[in-house]
């Protein structure tokens, strides 16, 4: 559904990152030892260079002003793709940077000079980190903030993710640079993109399960002629095409908390079902480590946890 409405400059530019994602970050990167966030990482001075980061941020601060349904598209990409959640902090880093007041920063951010964490807020003062760097964007109910931090400060951690590289940290809230409430324009970019992120997923296992269906054989035809099967399919293909829907009404300009919590949840729940089922549907080889579809199902998991998890999400709704 998204796609139908996404304008013709922005479908180019999303095609683009798509065909240099498939080139330089292919699925099968993720079985590798160091085809994890390493890979990512070294890709990040690409990305960095053709602007894609602060595709819809202000020019004032090195941003190409090219709008939502680009920036939402690109993200859907690096879904699809399975970018580490971390991707989503250079873009939000920058733009809370500019709305709290700290331009050089915001400016330092996008040109690769400041590289921020992504963080969520843990029990008793600590915070998860995905990823390494100077700054940390930490993500969190109560709103968006910035904080900088050392290496030496973060403490390894364990992650049922083990591609992303986890750590911890103890932070202390008077220490923020900067920090925006839960209604600040950074906080609806936050649960669009997300939203987007979560697309790109249901949007990939779709497709993956459906190609699985039409080529495994047993008893002699395709899996996809079971009705279990198809029935499976057919609401992977409803949870998604709804998921699009709502995404696209996030990107209109004038969307509000409530439309962008909406997408973000609708998301959610159509990434990690249609993750689930895409594991069903590849059986015994759906739980290996060779079927990407167990890292769908864990950065879907993830990805809802940033925004505050379902619960979060509808409350949100019901106080917009």
């Amino acid at each position: 559904m998204f796609d139908k409405f996404i304008t013709e400059d922005a479908r180019e530019i999303v095609d683009t990152v798509a065909r240099a994602l498939q080139e330089a970050l292919p699925l099968d990167r993720l079985s590798r030892p160091d085809g994890g966030l390493a890979a990512e990482t070294g890709f990040w001075p690409e990305l960095l260079a053709l602007e894609w980061p602060g595709v819809d941020l202000p020019a004032a601060i090195g941003g190409s002003e090219a709008g939502a349904w680009t920036e939402t598209g690109i993200f859907r990409e690096f879904g699809r793709h399975l970018l580490s959640p971390g991707v989503l902090a250079v873009t939000l880093a920058a733009s809370v940077a500019q709305e709290g007041g700290l331009p050089d920063l915001a400016r330092d951010i996008l040109k690769g000079q400041v590289s921020p964490a992504l963080a969520v807020p843990l029990a008793n003062g600590w915070a998860g980190v995905i990823g390494t760097g100077d700054l940390l964007l930490l993500a969190g109910e109560g709103g968006l903030s910035l904080h900088r931090t050392r290496p030496e400060e973060l403490a390894t951690a364990w992650a049922f993710d083990d591609t992303l590289g986890a750590a911890r940290i103890r932070l202390d809230p008077a220490t923020a640079l900067t920090s925006l409430p839960p209604s600040a324009q950074s906080r609806l970019r936050l649960l669009r993109l997300v939203a987007a992120m979560q697309n790109g997923i249901a949007e990939a296992t779709l497709t993956l399960s459906r190609d699985h269906a039409a080529t495994r054989q047993q008893f002699g035809k395709p899996i996809g002629a079971f009705q279990a099967v198809k029935h499976l399919c057919a609401d992977m293909a409803v949870r998604t095409a709804a998921a699009g829907a709502l995404l696209g009404e996030a990107a209109l300009d004038g969307a509000d908390i409530s439309d962008c919590a909406a997408a973000a949840m609708t998301a959610s729940t159509a990434a990690r079902d249609n993750a689930s089922a895409t594991i069903q549907i590849f059986g015994g080889m759906g739980f290996t480590a060779e079927c990407p579809a167990q890292l769908y199902l864990k950065r879907a998991t993830l990805l809802e946890l940033v925004v505050g998890g379902k619960e979060g999400l509808q409350d949100e709704m019901l106080a917009a």
